[in-house]
């Protein structure tokens, strides 16, 4: 038998976290980074004309010069080069390539003016900036290979410029904590489907949905799968293609029909006896490499165990301050619960101010107890008497 302190190791042991995803640029808005986000060549890939003016070679330059000017030079491929001849300048607009040859930009305002005739075109230069003057030369904002955004940054409009500026279309987030949740057993059918003889509706995916959802996690619902192992395997696939963590519901006693214990056994899942009443049985594994927990199937230890074994690490995969419920003292204000040895029993109650009165019976199937209950009662194996102190769990709090 299996402590539920040991259990709970063990499901932290099967390193619950979400994936990183790639996603479109245009959707990435508001995600956090997955991985760090490098360049794959230097911004600017080229010198750069950082102002109207003209392109020209150092050595060409004095005040009141005269320089040629064979063509213009305007943001796209470049279309003219200087020649090795000296005495030329090439017209050039803000952010266009610096001509090869050209190691110099004068602004358009330090000569005679631009030009319209370039088979007769010369331009008078009347300042002689610095060497280098008004270029953004190759490589001065990014290099290659560097961070330009680090693992983690929460992605801003100004993000997504700056990596649409390197070319990228995809990036990789961290995704929120994907759980997918599978119920089983022949017996069940959906709300709202008429039941037949032997039928019940599923009620343990909607409980721990609303509540993987209220967490923060994105979750994935799936339709009950009967008590067939090779459904149960494909299903188990296809989840374990899309979640981070798997949950499923019923078939893990120790009976002939008990599908998920068959389904996952040989090497999938481990499943145990937790010293805990109700939810004695539980398993834990991988299915494809991805964790899963499979609880039992009565609806108050699927509640139960939810609480102890699946809702604390979904919590703390999400980033949460906190992972599990609050707890309080109060004092027990119904008939004394006799313990168990070597158990830990749990029941449904709810709390009356400083006072918790126990709902319902202690079945494992008392719908109920779910219904009129706000909170766990922790019942050590020596019991709990009646007015005396006790530590419940508020379920409907955190």
């Amino acid at each position: 038998m299996r402590s539920i302190a040991e259990h709970r190791r063990q499901i932290a042991a099967l390193g619950i976290t979400a994936r990183s995803r790639p996603v479109e640029l245009s959707a990435a808005m508001g995600a956090v980074l997955g991985d760090a986000v490098r360049t794959s060549g230097p911004l600017p890939a080229f010198d750069v004309s950082a102002v109207d003016g003209f392109a020209v070679r150092h050595d060409d330059l004095r005040v009141d010069a005269e320089l040629s000017v064979p063509g213009t030079c305007v943001a796209g491929p470049i279309a003219t080069a200087i020649s090795g001849s000296p005495g030329q300048a090439v017209q050039i607009m803000t952010g266009a390539p610096v001509p090869p040859g050209a190691d110099t930009v004068v602004p358009v305002e330090g000569t005679s003016g631009f030009v319209e005739d370039f088979a007769t075109a010369r331009v008078r230069i009347r300042t002689s900036p610095k060497r280098g003057a008004n270029i953004r030369a190759r490589a001065s904002d990014i290099g290659a290979d560097e961070i330009i955004l680090p693992k983690g940054t929460t992605l801003s409009h100004n993000h997504i410029g700056a990596l649409s500026a390197l070319g990228l279309t995809r990036v990789q987030i961290r995704s929120c904590l994907r759980v997918a949740v599978v119920p089983t057993g022949n017996e069940l059918v959906r709300p709202g489907t008429p039941l037949r003889p032997g039928q019940i509706h599923e009620s343990n995916a909607p409980m721990i949905v609303a509540d993987l959802q209220r967490c923060g996690a994105e979750v994935r619902r799936e339709d009950v799968v009967g008590d067939d192992v090779e459904s149960l395997r494909a299903t188990l696939g296809r989840c374990a293609d899309w979640a981070d963590l798997i949950v499923t519901t019923g078939g893990v006693s120790a009976g002939t029909e008990d599908v998920v214990r068959s389904a996952l056994g040989g090497g999938y899942a481990e499943f145990v006896s937790v010293a805990m009443k109700p939810g004695k049985p539980q398993g834990a594994g991988h299915f494809d490499g991805v964790p899963i927990i499979s609880l039992p199937g009565n609806p108050v230890a699927a509640f139960v165990s939810y609480e102890m074994f699946v809702r604390p690490f979904v919590r703390g995969a999400l980033g949460c301050d906190t992972v599990d419920r609050p707890t309080c003292e109060v004092v027990l204000d119904s008939p004394t619960i006799a313990g168990r040895p070597g158990m830990m029993q749990f029941r449904l109650g709810r709390r009356h101010g400083s006072r918790v009165v126990v709902s319902g019976s202690a079945s494992s199937g008392s719908i109920s107890s779910m219904a009129s209950s706000d909170c766990l009662v922790v019942v050590g194996e020596g019991g709990l008497a009646h007015g005396s102190a006790a530590t419940v769990w508020m379920t409907g709090v955190g």
